[in-house]
């Protein structure tokens, strides 16, 4: 009984996500990713600590505001893009997007395990979070 309410409790946390593998439409992949929060983004930025910062947010719901050094790097990029942007598996990634009704954070994240990256932390709140704090923002030219 304490495994079950265990795996009922991250489930309603958000602790494990489940998304379709792309490349096997019958079965059902688990992820796992840290979620990080704006003032622990800006603390690391602040710290100097190494992290690749991804936009997955795709053209048409790009309005050129960006994380501080954040790449434009929609979900639907091709997996070579990613790999060019992000060479060590081992590097810390965030993913974010628009907001935290926005998938495509979720979607990236997901690619970015399945391509073997193991440092992936997702961002929910996104870019309106960002700029609502006040936080600066680099805009894409």
């Amino acid at each position: 009984m304490r495994y079950v309410a265990l795996a009922l409790l991250l489930t309603l946390s958000g602790a494990g996500y489940a998304h379709e593998g792309h490349d096997h439409d019958d079965e059902v992949a688990s992820y796992t990713y840290d979620v990080m929060h704006a003032e622990e983004i800006k603390a690391w930025m602040d710290g100097g600590k190494t992290i690749v910062i991804l936009d997955a947010r795709t053209k048409e719901f790009d309005d050129g505001n960006r994380l501080p050094g954040a790449k434009f790097m929609p979900y639907t990029a091709p997996d070579k893009d990613i790999q060019a942007a992000i060479p060590s598996h081992d590097t810390p990634v965030i993913v974010y997007c628009s907001n935290g009704h926005c998938p495509a954070s979720k979607f990236l994240a997901d690619r970015l395990l399945d391509l073997g990256y193991t440092k992936i932390y997702k961002y929910p709140e996104g870019i309106a979070d960002w700029t609502k704090r006040g936080y600066p923002v680099d805009h894409a030219g």
